[in-house]
């Protein structure tokens, strides 16, 4: 996917929207954020995800990402989610089937 500069913005409008009057505003355990164009598979799953955090840094899906942000009453959006499981360095558990 080729990087614009309205996708740096946005990701960085969420970031500050999850940290907005934090004293700790910052997500230092990862320091990569990718960017993909739609759902992808990963080798930690054995489904297409629109979002995970590894060791590598944050991944979303443009797509899931611009969508969260379309409907702001049906407490979905990728972005927040995979940067609120950014804010501890514990592994999270998938707790879900």
């Amino acid at each position: 996917m080729e990087p614009k500069p309205e996708i740096t913005v946005l990701v960085s409008a969420a970031a500050v929207q999850l940290t907005f009057g934090l004293r700790s505003y910052h997500l230092p355990f990862f320091k990569n954020i990718y960017i993909l164009p739609d759902a992808y598979q990963t080798k930690e799953f054995n489904e297409l995800v629109v979002g995970h955090v590894s060791v590598k840094g944050i991944f979303i899906s443009w797509k899931y990402f611009k969508m969260g942000f379309e409907n702001d009453k049906d407490g979905v959006n990728t972005a927040l989610h995979e940067m609120a499981c950014t804010s501890s360095p514990k592994p999270i558990k998938r707790v879900w089937n």
